[in-house]
């Protein structure tokens, strides 16, 4: 499913009857983003507890000894189970402002130990952590991976939410970024909006021979058994910061990248394929994006104007502009 208002309203249904929505999807395709837009659409405030930052089920109750006076007037001490902090400052807000429905979202639940993502499904289930109470005006969201190293949850833990698989939507980074988005990603999302996530693929090949039942040919993904690389992926995070660095960079020096040619293991490439690639990875939209750089630069050869974005001037401009050294 999409990040659209499609999404929204269904979300704000599931809170309404008191479900709990589960966002499941690829890393950085934009689920916190959305949350954080939901709750503002909302107009409320929502607290993220990163689970996959916590160790065991200790962090997210911190346990202390309380000194307290028995029913025969005898003083004891007693261990107490305090919520983590971020949990706490959502109890805390809720109870401040009872008319709204502030959103703590458990973000990466799956993406952590076991042990950990048993604490937060207990959290869903009892609506307590430690000796606290959730108020009954905080509505609960999480978010998690689909695959890759992550802890599976079993089916009694996925039928306590309303699960959505979601996927990042082109138009949806596009209005978000809106003025902000370089010229030329624009224009690749505009034209490819599929390319908006996407793996990096190796199929250098590593080997040859013939077989039988196949060409012969190993790549280098093969060889390794398919085991995941540290490849970079095109997300709508890695495009986003892709498109701040485009925004200040000079095109001359783009141009320059562009005419140094770099071989990258067996792959001739230029280092301007490199330099995107470090952000998005060697992707059909790092082809797309190279592609429509070098149209743009090749037609404005000789009067190049940098893509830059236009910020206000700080307040202190006045004053140095004014001073004498």
């Amino acid at each position: 499913m999409k990040f659209n208002d499609t999404l929204t309203t269904l979300i704000k249904q599931s809170l309404e009857v008191g479900a709990t929505p589960a966002l499941m999807g690829e890393p950085g395709i934009g689920k916190s983003s959305f949350v954080e837009g939901l709750a503002y659409s909302m107009g409320t405030r929502a607290f993220t507890l990163p689970c996959n930052q916590l160790a065991d089920k200790a962090d997210l109750t911190g346990a202390r000894l309380v000194l307290y006076t028995k029913d025969d007037g005898t003083q004891s001490y007693k261990q107490v189970f305090y919520p983590h902090q971020v949990i706490q400052e959502c109890i805390d807000y809720a109870e401040t402002n009872p008319r709204e429905w502030p959103i703590l979202f458990l973000d990466e639940i799956n993406r952590t130990t076991s042990d950990v993502t048993s604490g937060a499904l207990t959290l869903v289930t009892l609506r307590r952590m430690g000796y606290v109470e959730l108020p009954k005006n905080v509505r609960i969201i999480v978010a998690g991976n689909d695959r890759g190293n992550v802890t599976s949850l079993d089916e009694a833990s996925l039928s306590r939410f309303a699960i959505f698989h979601v996927e990042p939507d082109a138009a949806t980074l596009m209005s978000v970024l809106g003025d902000n988005m370089n010229p030329w990603v624009k224009t690749v999302l505009t034209q490819y909006p599929g390319l908006i996530f996407q793996k990096s693929t190796p199929e250098a090949i590593v080997a040859d021979g013939q077989d039988d039942d196949d060409n012969g040919n190993v790549t280098m993904a093969d060889l390794f058994d398919g085991g995941e690389e540290m490849n970079q992926l095109t997300t709508p995070r890695t495009i986003d910061n892709l498109s701040k660095w485009l925004n200040t960079a000079d095109p001359q020096q783009l141009a320059q990248y562009l005419a140094t040619p770099i071989q990258i293991g067996d792959r001739e490439t230029s280092l301007l394929n490199e330099a995107i690639e470090a952000y998005v990875g060697d992707t059909m939209f790092t082809t797309q994006l190279v592609a429509t750089i070098a149209q743009d630069l090749a037609s404005n050869a000789g009067s190049v104007q940098q893509n830059r974005v236009n910020v206000p001037k700080p307040n202190c401009y006045q004053s140095l502009k004014d001073a004498m050294t």
